[in-house]
């Protein structure tokens, strides 16, 4: 603990400073980016690795970024922060990071934090463009920051999932079946079909390239909880008892830069003590744990833990308070473990409905897009699954000795406390800004969500009910081949 406890000691490591942050303009980076610019307003300088995407420049992006609501506050605080924030136009999947020789020595010469989260999120990615990402775009970071001259600390940002086949995932590096030199060269060498047949059977793209490290896995409960809250998904393949890993997207941007202060001011003591010590004899044992990298496991492990059942529950609660006016059928969520039991009721729930609905589409000369919409999160439930169904054990200790080295002025303005979360009022906020800001559905159409929320369960009984005299009559006509006939198509 800091002699000072009203000072924040990460603002003042931060004062001055010139940051590197690559990702900044995903999920976790646009938290970054604010938090870092409000909470630590004395920074120098913030580069922003971006690349072009959609015919729209980095500072197109960028400006448009901007204009979210994240960064309301900013705006009224302080009205010149964009002043702050330069983009140097790149590629994570170029030879030197696609930068211009001018940028890297800018980089070289001024940049004293490097906050390296940027990565293809796709589960389904080719295997060959994740590497050159994720891992050849990794190596090219470390190269750029060996050439840091003040450079402090270099913080990387990935899965805690990554590791899945280890149980518990400890806060460690771990033996990878391929060096990253070898991946490198062999999906670059050989096409996507043998690389795939040839490389270990890991869960995604993700898991092969990223082999240390956290990311927030927040992006499947989000499609989740979206699509449910409109009425679009009914049923996910999920143990209900299963420990659901969510940790809230601000306490990640938290801890992410306390790391980063953590890091920087070890890296000094390490200084300071080679400075006392000119021998050439062998260095101790607490000198050498130093440089060793930390890894840290950011979970809400066993301090505040919460299955699926439990955070559905607060979903369904929350979510019918506020039910939104723009759902196209009432809120139905099963969660199901059993592979049989869930290929029914997809059909049954998902499927029918998409084709009928697309029919009337055609005749009355609409668009069909249920059947798109459904194949997706098909794709999304099938990743899912391997989270959903299993509780994954996650050490945590270095975090949470991260937390105690916080003074009080740090654990209030970082604070990343897991332990002391409410989940229900978290939940209440969760479900509000997803109707408030994806749905993009006011809070004054509450009144009338609700209404319509009555009239769409009516709804549901009628064609429940429909449903369940549809199959009496067709098992009855049929006889018992329709139910041989159902179970081969299902096995």
């Amino acid at each position: 603990m800091e002699e000072n406890q009203g000072e924040s000691q990460i603002r003042k490591s931060f004062a001055g400073a010139n940051i590197l942050l690559t990702g900044g303009t995903g999920f976790l980076g646009k938290l970054l980016i604010e938090k870092l610019l409000r909470c630590c307003p004395e920074l120098d300088k913030i580069y922003l690795l971006a690349r072009k995407k959609k015919n729209k420049d980095p500072q197109t992006r960028l400006k448009e970024q901007f204009d979210d609501v994240l960064y309301k506050t900013l705006h009224k605080d302080q009205p010149d922060f964009i002043k702050k924030v330069e983009i140097l136009e790149g590629e994570m999947d170029s030879e030197n990071l696609g930068l211009t020789d001018r940028d890297w020595l800018t980089v070289c010469d001024k940049v004293n934090f490097i906050l390296h989260g940027a990565a293809t999120v796709r589960f389904d990615e080719a295997l060959s463009k994740a590497v050159r990402i994720n891992t050849r775009g990794t190596k090219e970071m470390l190269t750029l920051a060996r050439c840091c001259k003040y450079l402090k600390a270099f913080v990387y940002i990935s899965t805690a999932y990554c590791n899945l086949p280890h149980q518990p995932i400890e806060e460690k590096f771990y033996d990878f079946p391929l060096t990253s030199d070898l991946l490198i060269d062999v999906v670059e060498r050989l096409d996507s079909k043998t690389v795939d047949d040839i490389t270990p059977g890991f869960h995604s793209s993700g898991d092969r390239t990223t082999p240390c490290g956290q990311r927030l896995l927040i992006i499947p409960r989000v499609v989740i909880s979206v699509g449910a809250s409109v009425g679009i998904i009914r049923i996910i393949k999920c143990n209900p008892d299963a420990v659901v890993n969510l940790v809230p997207a601000d306490f990640v941007a938290n801890a992410c830069i306390a790391v980063a202060w953590k890091t920087a001011r070890q890296h000094m003591k390490t200084a300071e003590r080679k400075l006392e010590d000119f021998s050439e004899g062998p260095k101790d044992e607490e000198t050498k744990n130093d440089q060793i990298p930390r890894v840290y496991n950011y979970v809400s492990g066993d301090e505040n833990s919460m299955t699926f059942r439990t955070f559905m529950n607060y979903a369904h609660t929350h979510g019918f308070t506020m039910a939104s006016s723009k759902a196209i059928w009432c809120y139905m969520l099963f969660l199901i473990n059993n592979a049989l039991l869930f290929k029914a009721l997809n059909i049954l729930l998902h499927w029918i409905p998409a084709y009928v609905c697309d029919g009337v589409a055609v005749m009355i000369g609409k668009k069909p897009m249920l059947k798109k919409v459904y194949t997706k999160i098909d794709k999304w439930i099938h990743f899912n699954e391997i989270f959903a169904c299993h509780t994954w054990k996650m050490e945590n200790s270095n975090t949470i000795e991260l937390l105690r080295e916080l003074n009080e002025a740090d654990r209030h303005i970082f604070d990343f406390d897991i332990s002391a979360l409410d989940w229900n009022s978290y939940m209440y906020n969760y479900m509000m800004g997803i109707r408030l800001f994806l749905v993009k559905d006011p809070k004054e159409t509450i009144p009338w969500g609700i209404k319509k929320q009555y009239f769409l369960i009516i709804a549901n009984y009628i064609v429940m009910i429909i449903y369940a005299i549809a199959l009496f009559w067709l098992v009855k006509l049929l006889g018992g081949g329709v139910l041989k006939l159902m179970y081969k198509i299902l096995s």
